[in-house]
């Protein structure tokens, strides 16, 4: 039974119904961890304590200490836990030499489950910061990248308008923007920052708002529904193998 979602619940039900299932109806989570994942993740964990006032070596002790106890990834050919240590020291300088301007902070890595007025479930979000600047509250998300985007995509889109409901009930109060901030790995050749912002300003964009609210609205009453067979999206990378193997051992 379903009792909540969150923006990425739906963003895999739009993506691949099948694997949404598995993951959260069945409870089923035996998706191996991807090393770009693994670094992001230990990234975030440096982050939330460097803006919980931890001293530079101690936050990143903190994201080692984080990635040697993940036993799940899935390192391929060509990657490794030394290239993964590599890659989030690359992040943190990168980050260090160009850090974004924060203000008062309100929340760190902070949870909330809020009932959004129109929605059927409540919401469930961890949002990385949410903090006042300049008297305007500021919803930041960490992204790490290997290449720059300019513009935001529909899932960061998606993810957004999430954290801007569940934040205004929660605070009583409307962020105006949700900035994502691009931390490269690989420094530039032109020597210009490996730090990239770029942002959703709530009130230039109130069909994002409209428009993902009503998107949640249908994805939840098909989630609900009595249906319970769910196909396989075999172009999607990063579950459809699990899930084509899934399904084909019923059959062997």
């Amino acid at each position: 039974m379903i009792t909540h979602i969150s923006y990425s619940s739906v963003l895999l039900f739009l993506n691949n119904p099948a694997a949404w299932y598995s993951k959260y109806v069945l409870g089923i989570r035996d998706q191996k961890t991807s090393p770009a994942a693994l670094v992001g993740s230990a990234f975030h964990k440096y982050m939330e304590g460097r803006l919980n006032n931890m001293p530079l070596a101690l936050a990143r002790d903190r994201a080692v200490n984080f990635m040697n106890l993940v036993t799940d990834v899935d390192f391929g050919k060509t990657g490794s836990p030394e290239k993964c240590l590599e890659d989030l020291d690359k992040l943190i300088l990168g980050y260090h030499e160009n850090p974004i301007r924060v203000g008062i902070i309100l929340g760190v890595e902070a949870g909330y489950t809020e009932k959004i007025l129109g929605i059927k479930l409540p919401i469930k979000c961890y949002i990385d910061l949410i903090h006042r600047l300049d008297n305007e509250i500021i919803i930041t998300d960490w992204k790490t990248v290997r290449t720059f985007k300019d513009e935001p995509t529909p899932a960061q889109i998606l993810q957004g308008c999430f954290y801007y409901y569940i934040i205004s009930k929660a605070l009583k109060q409307e962020p105006v923007r949700f900035d994502i901030v691009q931390i490269k790995v690989s420094s530039n050749r032109d020597g210009t920052p490996q730090v990239k912002t770029i942002s959703i300003v709530y009130a230039d964009h109130p069909e994002y708002l409209v428009g993902v609210k009503e998107l949640t609205k249908q994805s939840i009453r098909q989630m609900v529904s009595k249906r319970k067979k769910f196909l396989v999206n075999l172009r999607d990378d990063y579950e459809g193998e699990a899930e084509f193997k899934r399904f084909l051992e019923q059959f062997l």
